[in-house]
């Protein structure tokens, strides 16, 4: 309670000298034996003697009201008393005041009101929980039934992204999974029955082309940006070429940027940047004709260009005007 702690405080400072206050008390008293003594001389003199009396009930009624006051402490625990101030000490120190504790305390009691109600809540919110799992359930099933519908034409249209890119054909599943945003599918893609795990890099970077395709087809109305890093690595030259055609038909109608160390990609663009070092600067230049064909010709020659290689850059290039 508020003013529990000073009034606490009060009693430990009485109980530790309650002895020495009685003790002086009960010498004090003796006072009271000569008190008729001193109304017999105030008499004598002719002094009106009431101040004096007046002044004893006084001194009475003090030592009266310390000796009761200390009297009360007899069945007090001075332990019990240390104990509660060190946990009113506590209190304070965790919540900073006794007002803060209590206005904690009943916030607490507001939210245990919350609780008692819980059953009542729990209640409703299992029945609205049991409705929505229903929804996503119906909600799930219509998109798996609409997956499997288009499974058939979209495995055909992968395939023959596939056979342009020298690949086997794809084999693709439905398997069911744990809810999730996408619903409760997961698409398994095999090539020729071979797990992606254990294809080449080569043949996982040409399948990832052909999905982005055919996913770019049906995004073609809206256009787009594709960035592709060395979409063509450890390809042969006509691996190369096969992804390079895939990607000249896709820029119909997108913006596509592509690095690559290939020559037929490379002559396949419709622009050409080199990226070079300046220093510890990286810069970009746009080639013109001629610089391409030197460029096109170190990437097939290395830097000691043969005019075999420049010939061939060449005619890479202008078979893709």
């Amino acid at each position: 309670m508020i003013g529990e702690d000073e009034e606490l405080l009060l009693i430990k400072k009485e109980l530790s000298r309650k002895e020495k206050v009685l003790e002086s008390l009960e010498s004090a008293q003796e006072i009271f034996n000569y008190e008729h003594l001193v109304t017999s001389a105030l008499n004598s003199l002719e002094v009106e003697s009431s101040f004096f009396d007046d002044a004893m009930n006084e001194l009475r009624a003090h030592f009266d009201s310390a000796t009761e006051r200390f009297s009360a402490l007899e069945d007090v625990d001075i332990e019990e008393v240390l104990n509660r101030v060190e946990e009113i000490s506590g209190l304070k120190r965790r919540y900073g005041s006794i007002d803060e504790a209590l206005a904690y305390k009943e916030q607490k009691k507001l939210e245990l009101q919350k609780y008692e109600n819980i059953e009542v809540a729990k209640s409703d919110l299992q029945d609205r929980y049991n409705l929505l799992e229903q929804l996503i359930e119906s909600l799930a099933t219509e998109i798996s039934g609409l997956r499997e519908k288009e499974l058939t034409s979209f495995t055909k249209a992968l395939n023959s992204y596939l056979k342009d890119l020298y690949l086997r054909d794809a084999s693709l599943r439905l398997q069911k999974t744990e809810y999730s945003l996408s619903g409760c599918d997961l698409l398994s893609i095999k090539l020729n029955d071979t797990e992606l795990s254990k294809i080449s890099t080569g043949e996982f970077n040409r399948l990832r082309l052909a999905i982005l395709a055919l996913k770019s087809e049906f995004m073609s109305k809206n256009g787009g940006v594709l960035m592709l890093d060395e979409i063509d690595a450890n390809l042969s030259g006509e691996e190369s070429m096969s992804v390079a055609k895939v990607l000249r038909k896709l820029s119909a109608h997108f913006q596509i940027f592509v690095i690559s160390h290939q020559p037929q990609l490379t002559s396949m663009g419709n622009q050409h940047f080199l990226v070079y070092k300046d220093g510890t600067i990286s810069k970009t230049k746009e080639l013109n004709l001629e610089e391409r064909v030197h460029e096109i010709a170190r990437i097939i020659s290395g830097e000691n260009i043969s005019d075999e290689a420049k010939k061939f850059a060449r005619e890479l290039l202008e078979a893709h005007k």
